[in-house]
């Protein structure tokens, strides 16, 4: 199977999880809020960590679990081009 996400750059953040933001948009659609809320929650509640699979926290500025609502805009528009091909 291609591996389609998340795509390799060697420039810019490190990629996130394929498994991290399916779980958001899954949380997304059952707390039924926005991009800009559940990335906003990622950030201070474990039981949403803990269901995308973060194990550790980092308490440094730049969080590795940390992701940005455009991200998970730009993933859902990549799984629509999936389910096209």
């Amino acid at each position: 199977m291609v591996r389609r996400f998340p795509k390799e750059s060697a420039v810019g953040r490190w990629p996130v999880s394929t498994r991290v933001l399916l779980a958001l948009e899954l949380l997304k659609a059952e707390l039924n809020c926005s991009d800009e809320q559940i990335s906003s929650w990622l950030r201070t509640d474990f039981a949403l960590m803990y269901a995308c699979g973060i194990e550790e926290v980092q308490a440094d500025v730049h969080q590795g679990h940390f992701v940005l609502p455009e991200v998970l805009c730009q993933f859902r528009s990549r799984l629509d081009e999936a389910s096209k091909a």
